[in-house]
């Protein structure tokens, strides 16, 4: 038995004896004076009073060691995907499907005056789930009106999408251009603020920087270089479920000794058997000397309406001059959330976050998504479109359901030896996702 009940049983048993003696004494002796009754009762009171205290204050002290436990969340992501043509080129284009464990992560932050820790593991990548660890963040955030200031394996300023987390996006997975110019988390630091009254956000960092690997993290390499990378967004309206979001980034790595590059995603949906962006289809893939990327951002809500855009490109020094290109993409998203909810805009990182459903039936949200990204030079390489349309239910803040609807379209000097007849296909993929 806790503290707070046995303190509680001690004095409701006094207080219920008081009554006992108070009612015999006023049966037993009738003639008993009044004002020894009223003595009784005003004991009576003052017992009750302090039980009231005491309680109170062990309550208090128990809801404070509770506050003082770490912070836990968890995201499960169960996906299906239904796919064909040129997403399994190399299956002669029939539909196949799969179904995975796409995200398994458990987070545990914490703070102590000035200083915040966040660490996230994943046990998704293979079926030991053995751990990942995908984000370990320690922040200072003590300067008064001042900066914060993050180290360790965080994320890079790059990309509304990329920053977004995956438990928020609308889309199953997040457009090809988000996908190859993001590494997504790096060892670093980092320092960031919001200036409330103007708007304003800048966040600028070094991070341990490498090649890009085929689905935008990064692959380890011997050849490591220091990679800066800047973003400032201005947020001229975030107020009342309104915002309006405009932003910038740029990135610069620098590679002395040469570092093969790479450019590949799947076009937005997960395990497919070919990586429809692949810069070096028909081709071969060659060494770079520096990688310069650059992306512009807007977004914008008004009600249940909302709309985001992104433009970004990489410009690449080759050790062979020849090889010297520059490569683009971008997408421009819209959705509507039939039941009258407001995406949530967060100015002090700049991104946009699901909201809570108004109704104890959920929310319905529904949302159209134009990609597109060009991995081309004049001899290899392949450009594709993807176009989503889906919908999802948000059962409640924790739990949500995602169905979407992709068809691509595949081009460009590397197509034919990449995918042969299959230039375009389609796909089905669904979600079921909790988040606490």
């Amino acid at each position: 038995m806790s503290r707070v009940n046995f303190l509680t049983c001690k004095w409701l048993l006094r207080l219920c004896l008081g009554c006992v003696l108070v009612v015999t004494c006023s049966n037993v002796y009738p003639d008993a004076s009044s004002k020894q009754m009223q003595k009784e009762i005003e004991k009576l009171k003052k017992d009750l009073k302090k039980l009231k205290k005491k309680v109170n204050k062990q309550e208090t002290k128990t809801n404070k060691d509770y506050k003082k436990l770490p912070k836990v969340h968890g995201l499960f992501q169960q996906d299906v995907d239904v796919f064909d043509g040129a997403y399994n080129a190399s299956g002669e284009g029939e539909q196949i499907h799969d179904t995975f464990l796409r995200r398994l992560r458990v987070g545990i932050g914490d703070k102590h005056k000035d200083w915040k820790y966040y660490v996230l593991l994943d046990f998704s990548n293979d079926e030991d789930f053995q751990s990942e660890l995908i984000m370990a963040r320690l922040r200072y955030s003590g300067f008064k009106n001042g900066p914060n200031i993050d180290i360790g394996k965080i994320r890079e300023d790059i990309s509304l999408e990329a920053l977004s987390s995956s438990s928020s996006i609308n889309t199953i997975s997040r457009s090809m251009m988000a996908n190859v110019m993001s590494p997504y988390f790096n060892w670093g630091v980092g320092i960031n603020q919001y200036i409330k009254p103007t708007g304003l956000r800048y966040a600028l960092g070094a991070y341990k920087g490498r090649g890009f690997g085929s689905t935008g993290n990064e692959k380890d390499s011997d050849k490591m270089v220091t990679a800066y990378t800047s973003r400032f967004t201005w947020a001229p309206l975030s107020k009342n479920g309104q915002y309006l979001h405009f932003g910038v980034w740029n990135s610069h790595r620098e590679y002395d000794d040469g570092m093969r590059m790479y450019l590949r995603d799947r076009a937005e949906v997960r395990d497919t058997n070919v990586r429809l962006v692949d810069y070096a289809a028909g081709g071969s893939r060659f060494e770079i000397n520096k990688l310069v990327q650059t992306g512009y951002e807007i977004a914008a809500g008004i009600g249940p309406v909302y709309m985001q855009a992104e433009y970004a490109e990489r410009d690449v020094t080759a050790v062979d001059p020849i090889n010297d290109n520059v490569y683009e993409g971008g997408y421009v998203g819209l959705g509507y959330f039939l039941t009258g909810e407001k995406a949530s805009y967060k100015p002090n990182s700049a991104i946009v976050t699901a909201p809570k459903p108004k109704s104890k039936y959920g929310a319905w949200e529904v949302l159209l998504r134009a990609s597109e990204f060009d991995a081309t030079s004049e001899t290899q390489g392949t450009k594709v479109t993807a176009n989503t349309i889906g919908a999802n239910y948000h059962y409640s803040k924790k739990l949500k359901f995602m169905l979407n609807y992709i068809e691509s379209e595949v081009e460009g000097p590397g197509a034919e030896e990449l995918i042969g007849e299959y230039d375009d296909g389609s796909a089905y993929t669904f979600r079921v996702q909790y988040s606490f």
